[in-house]
């Protein structure tokens, strides 16, 4: 074990900023699954966007749930960083759907 040092720099700050506390696997996962979210709702209505590509972005969502739903110890993370984003993906759940035929 490491043990604490008690310098007085090494206090905790009162309030912690939740985009600092995370860790950079965190972090990565989160921009990870904002971007694909992006690109599943095509915030921008760019044409490049195509139906391809947003199943794609929806199926590293998919991947990104089943693999942190293996064992619920405690709520995934990928469950708290698309919390948010709920709403929105479900009005656009249809859409894609619908792109296709």
């Amino acid at each position: 074990k490491k043990k604490k040092s008690k310098k007085p720099n090494d206090a905790a700050p009162a309030i912690v900023d939740t985009e600092n506390a995370m860790s950079e696997e965190d972090r990565e996962l989160k921009e990870r699954l904002e971007t694909c979210v992006s690109t599943l709702i095509n915030e921008g209505n760019e044409a490049s966007v195509t139906v391809p590509i947003r199943l794609k972005a929806l199926d590293v969502i998919v991947t990104e749930l089943r693999s942190a739903t293996s064992s619920m110890t405690s709520v995934p993370k990928p469950l708290k960083f698309l919390r948010p984003k709920f709403e929105v993906l479900k009005e656009h759940y249809g859409s894609i759907g619908g792109d296709e035929g």
